[in-house]
């Protein structure tokens, strides 16, 4: 896989690794690939899913190994606690983001709760609007889209927490399904939410 990936990263270029427990082949060398693309210039997200087999104290060590070189850990709220080992929240996304790097991002997508974000001791929240949900289908996968394409663009991640939520809301709450155009996302920059 890697061959496929340039040897330098560009200004901004990040690396969004998803469903990292169906890649079972891949797993175990996570480290490394972590490692590697640290070491050409990726910012690095992950957004895991849920494991297949549950969560255990085993996974949890293999999990360890890798988020020291995780800049963007990219969850939902029962992903966090299962992966931390720890029902409550705030306790669980603290643990995952104090093995990260410093500065980075431990993001906790919360449903209709909208978003909230650990980076080191500084914990950022933004609220979702109410909405008529169609299918909850891809709300990660488009909350993702959002949140780091406003990342790449150079806005604050309070803004980016916007837009993950903005592009969430409208991709489940359409039928057929529709994602937000690049005008209308840019506007979310200027929104208070």
């Amino acid at each position: 896989m890697l061959h496929q990936i340039p040897l330098f990263a560009g200004n901004g270029d990040t690396v969004l690794l998803c469903g990292t427990f169906l890649c079972t082949t891949l797993l175990a060398d996570y480290p490394a690939l972590l490692q590697t693309l640290r070491q050409r210039g990726y910012r690095i997200a992950v957004d895991t899913g849920w494991p297949p087999q549950g969560w255990s104290d085993a996974l949890r060590g293999q999990i360890a190994d890798w988020l020291p070189f995780c800049d963007i850990l990219l969850l939902n709220e029962v992903e966090t606690c299962g992966m931390a080992g720890h029902e409550d929240l705030y306790t669980a996304a603290r643990t995952l983001n104090r093995q990260q790097p410093t500065d980075a991002a431990c993001v906790v997508k919360c449903g209709p709760d909208g978003a909230r974000m650990w980076c080191g001791e500084r914990l950022l929240q933004a609220a979702a609007h109410p909405i008529k949900v169609v299918d909850t289908i891809g709300a990660g996968d488009s909350f993702n889209a959002g949140f780091l394409t406003a990342c790449l663009h150079g806005h604050s991640a309070t803004v980016a927490l916007r837009w993950g939520i903005r592009a969430a809301s409208h991709a489940i709450s359409s039928s057929p399904r529709q994602y937000l155009d690049w005008n209308t996302l840019k506007t979310c920059a200027g929104e208070m939410i």
